[in-house]
């Protein structure tokens, strides 16, 4: 072989490697564009999915919380108006009594009156210092009866209120006990998002380099 020939397959050589790697490299790159779409598809996908998911959890979190917020209201609506009728109704017992004992304890005076009145006048000075006597009996009576009633009255207006005061706590706790899962709920899927896009990275990453 001469020299000439030498220099024209060693030219044609050098050509052909050049024309292969060159074909290579845009396969290479073809290859590593198609992985790429590949990546940020599955990648979309994901952060959509993650999306809706905390759309829902969101939605029906607040779904929850309006529901549970009315019903608690209407809890707290209906005792106080429970507490309020029932209030109502021991005052109008307590003045019903009230008005029973009067008309008792003035039936009884008209009649001691008038048993005194039928005994003659030479019974009238013992029978003012009876009448005396049976008044201030009745009025204490009365007194005692209206300090006793006015007084379960109250022990229980105060049980009352404890109880609402109670019942309004206990709401709130159980809102903000539910608030607080709501959060961690988020947070954790938001976290589990994080890694699975962080995992997803380091695989396609790790790919390239076994390129």
């Amino acid at each position: 072989m001469n020299v000439v020939d030498y220099n024209t397959k060693l030219a044609r050589n050098r050509d052909n490697y050049y024309r292969t790697s060159r074909r290579m490299k845009k396969e290479h790159n073809r290859e590593l564009d198609a992985q790429e779409k590949i990546y940020k598809t599955q990648s979309d996908k994901q952060l959509k999915s993650h999306q809706k998911a905390i759309e829902r959890i969101n939605e029906a979190n607040r779904e929850h919380l309006k529901e549970t917020s009315n019903k608690a209201n209407n809890l707290i609506r209906q005792r106080e108006s429970e507490t309020r009728k029932l209030l109502r109704q021991m005052k109008d017992t307590y003045r019903e009594e009230r008005a029973d004992d009067r008309r008792d304890y003035n039936r009884k005076l008209r009649n001691i009156s008038d048993a005194y009145r039928k005994a003659g006048s030479d019974q009238k000075i013992h029978y003012d210092r009876t009448m005396a006597k049976t008044k201030r009996n009745a009025k204490n009576i009365i007194e005692k009866k209206n300090r006793d009633n006015l007084e379960e009255l109250d022990r229980f207006t105060r049980a009352s209120e404890k109880t609402l005061k109670e019942t309004k706590r206990e709401m709130k706790a159980d809102q903000e006990q539910l608030q607080k899962d709501w959060q961690n709920e988020k947070e954790s899927i938001l976290r589990d998002a994080s890694e699975k896009n962080l995992q997803t990275r380091n695989n396609f990453n790790k790919n390239l380099e076994d390129l």
